[in-house]
């Protein structure tokens, strides 16, 4: 149980390190504990890697049990329908876990990216807020430019046709 600790950052690591006493034990002792850490750190695995990771991790599990089982009634150690009993047990409380966890794990992938998503709206709103700023500047310096250029086409033309005047008081007014 202490390797729960640690089953957000290496779940699958934990989620094998909880097994592994599992596969050791024999069907007494996994009848009576029934391994919920290895529940929890299937869980783990589905919130915090992926669903296909869980799936995955249920599938090997399931077939490292149902392997031991096997080995353990052709060895003789206990009766056959006892070890599938507890196999099956076992195995559908890893189901449980691991269908719980891609519920949760699903919706915690959602909601991160439903809130990546809105960060990156802002970011496009802010970027479009800035390009309709500097267009608006641009539109006021032509603007600006279109209005000062005729005022100075007007005073150069006046200024040329005070040249020409005979009357220099005339022209300087």
């Amino acid at each position: 149980c202490v390797v729960l600790l640690w089953r957000r950052r290496w779940p699958v690591a934990v989620f094998i390190v909880t097994l592994t006493p599992v596969l050791l034990l024999g069907p007494d002792e996994i009848n009576t504990i029934n391994g919920p850490a290895t529940v929890v750190a299937i869980y783990s695995v589905a919130v915090y890697r992926s669903s296909r990771a869980a799936w995955i991790a249920l599938g090997s599990a399931a077939i490292a049990l149902g392997l031991n089982m096997l080995l353990r009634s052709l060895m003789g150690y206990s009766d056959f329908m006892l070890l599938l009993n507890i196999a099956i047990s076992f195995g559908v409380s890893l189901l449980l876990g691991t269908l719980i966890g891609v519920n949760v794990g699903n919706r915690k992938r959602y909601l991160e990216a439903l809130i990546d998503r809105s960060r990156q709206l802002l970011v496009e709103r802010d970027q479009q807020a800035q390009l309709a700023a500097a267009a608006e500047r641009t539109r006021i310096a032509r603007e600006m430019h279109d209005v000062v250029s005729h005022s100075l086409t007007v005073i150069v033309a006046l200024s040329e046709g005070a040249s020409v005047t005979p009357d220099p008081q005339r022209s300087r007014e």
